[in-house]
């Protein structure tokens, strides 16, 4: 019975989709201030490459 208990478990971690991925690591403040910096530097590198900045 603990047998397939720990298959199953193995199953599910083996089946976690992207966006679920995706929504654990940017869930916290670290993500989230990553997340704004990525956004921040791509911002940037658009105005610059229209010559804005």
């Amino acid at each position: 019975m603990k047998e397939g208990k720990d298959d199953d478990g193995g199953e599910s971690e083996g089946q976690m989709n992207p966006r679920r991925l995706l929504i654990s690591i940017f869930w916290n403040p670290i993500g989230i201030q990553f997340a704004i910096a990525i956004i921040a530097v791509s911002i940037g590198f658009i105005l610059k490459q229209l010559s804005i900045i």
